[in-house]
């Protein structure tokens, strides 16, 4: 009854003969019985000392799985397999979560689930279990493919962009520099998608989770695309393409081809983000949460500095923010 998981052979038999001994059940037989089938299916056992066969253990509960004999062996196998080809940090923090939390109300069982939930966004395992998800490859962290890059017909004489685990470390994190900014913002899929230049963003922790943070006025068209779809890219950009990066803030995708204008060329990464050829390093990152800042909430000095130097917020200066976690971190490879 301490096993995680338990199966058995057709002709199994199971009880707690104990009373008929004139003794309890001991070393937990009384706690674990009633904790798996129920206290009152437990006392009846327990009070009567009777036996039960596998087919009425597997209807109680008492185990998961009832195999012929000669089959048993090789389904235990094949189970421990399927097991073993997910995470193991996932699996431990799981057993950890059900183990502890069955032990205590249910308000501070949610905080211990979502202590260990976050955990597992500081590990590899989680980072390449995210990528074959959204591939549709192998569950759990466990494949052995190699990461596939930017589908592209032609090489890209700037190299390829090829994902990172960088983001997953949270000192690399502080570490990046906000000058990396402006950087172009994008949103949407491939039947529709837009892209704006963005001049300010944060990277940083929340949740325990890595994220980028954006900030988009609502009349942006951008941020229609950012309401429709999950996911959003922040494209960093080399400083020579930095005057042609500048289409991306003057003009509006509604009525004007962006990219024709700009000479850059769209490219969509296998987990849904979409950046550009020209790009040197890519945040690829599913929205978790937004905020919405009405107009005049914003500090007013700020408001007043951006009037006078760069003519904006002379209408509103409502914004959005989207905090994305980062799914995927692509650096340009020469």
């Amino acid at each position: 009854m301490s096993c995680d998981i338990r199966i058995c052979s057709d002709n199994a038999i199971f009880g707690q003969p104990e009373v008929g001994l004139g003794i309890t059940p001991g070393f937990g037989g009384t706690q674990r019985l009633a904790r798996l089938i129920g206290m009152g299916m437990a006392k009846q056992m327990i009070y009567t000392g009777q036996n039960i066969k596998a087919q009425e253990a597997l209807r109680i509960g008492l185990v998961n799985a009832v195999y012929p004999q000669k089959e048993l062996l090789n389904e235990a196998k094949k189970l421990a397999k399927t097991i073993s080809q997910n995470g193991p940090n996932a699996i431990k923090n799981s057993k950890k979560a059900i183990n502890e939390g069955i032990e205590v109300e249910m308000d501070e069982a949610i905080k211990i689930e979502e202590k260990l939930f976050g955990e597992c966004f500081e590990t590899s395992e989680q980072v390449e279990g995210m990528k074959n998800f959204l591939n549709k490859g192998k569950k759990g962290g466990k494949s052995s493919d190699k990461p596939k890059n930017l589908k592209q017909e032609n090489k890209n004489p700037r190299g390829e962009l090829v994902p990172t685990d960088k983001f997953k470390n949270m000192g690399y994190l502080k570490e990046f520099s906000t000058s990396a900014l402006p950087g172009i913002l994008t949103a949407g899929d491939k039947n529709g998608y837009n892209s704006m230049l963005i001049e300010w963003g944060s990277l940083g922790v929340a949740w325990r989770r890595p994220v980028f943070t954006v900030y988009v006025k609502p009349e942006r068209y951008t941020h229609d695309f950012l309401e429709k779809y999950p996911i959003f890219t922040v494209s960093i950009f080399s400083k020579e393409f930095k005057k042609k990066m500048s289409i991306y803030g003057v003009t509006s995708g509604r009525d004007t081809n962006k990219e024709e204008k700009a000479g850059t060329h769209i490219q969509f990464l296998d987990d849904g983000g979409i950046t550009f050829e020209e790009a040197e390093e890519v945040f690829v990152c599913k929205i978790v949460a937004r905020a919405y800042v009405k107009d005049g909430e914003l500090d007013p000095e700020i408001i007043e500095m951006f009037k006078s130097n760069l003519k904006l917020y002379t209408s509103t200066s409502a914004h959005t923010l989207y905090v994305g976690q980062i799914i995927g971190h692509y650096k340009r490879k020469n």
